[in-house]
């Protein structure tokens, strides 16, 4: 069986290239922003409806804030490390939707994985459950997709857009998008 896949995929695997240590750092921040940000949101919501636990969640709040900013700026400090990484962060921003972390996170992934093409992308990050990347929110809602089934249509689309924009060295230009070579 691991004979018939290698005959079979052989020439397409590519060697495992283990992240940097810059680019292993920024994962787990990333990965702790996320869980902090979880907490930060369960605390809200389990004592927003407890006014004696007011004083004390304000309390709480503050700390995770602060705690997320410092995070931020361990973030920013590390990027700034990395000399072509303030370009491909600005081309990344330049999509509609993408913010500084976003950015963050599809800048390190990118760097580190050499995707083939935009399918091997979308699949890597789990978001290929079915294909629809030339509608609008509109049209998906309207065809009577959920919320989520939206979302994930148009985070395939970011994600394509990104990987094109990683190869080409461009930023995003919006009288491209759904438009093919």
């Amino acid at each position: 069986m691991i004979a018939r896949f290698l005959a079979n995929e052989g020439l397409r695997l590519r060697a495992y290239q283990p992240p940097t240590p810059e680019q292993r750092q920024i994962d787990q921040l990333l990965r702790r922003r996320s869980k902090i940000v979880t907490l930060k949101t369960a605390l809200q919501l389990t004592c927003s409806d407890a006014p004696c636990l007011r004083t004390e969640t304000a309390r709480l709040l503050k700390s995770f804030a602060a705690l997320l900013k410092q995070i931020d700026q361990q973030l920013a400090t590390l990027q700034q490390a990395m000399p072509e990484r303030a370009q491909q962060l600005e081309r990344l921003q330049s999509i509609p939707g993408v913010g500084p972390l976003t950015a963050c996170w599809l800048a390190n992934l990118l760097d580190r994985v050499p995707f083939a093409n935009s399918d091997a992308l979308v699949a890597f990050t789990g978001m290929d459950p079915q294909p629809c990347d030339s509608q609008t929110y509109e049209h998906c809602r309207e065809r009577g997709w959920t919320m989520t089934e939206a979302i994930v249509i148009f985070a395939r689309k970011m994600l394509r857009i990104a990987l094109a924009m990683h190869k080409t060295q461009k930023c995003f230009d919006a009288q491209f998008v759904g438009k093919t070579a």
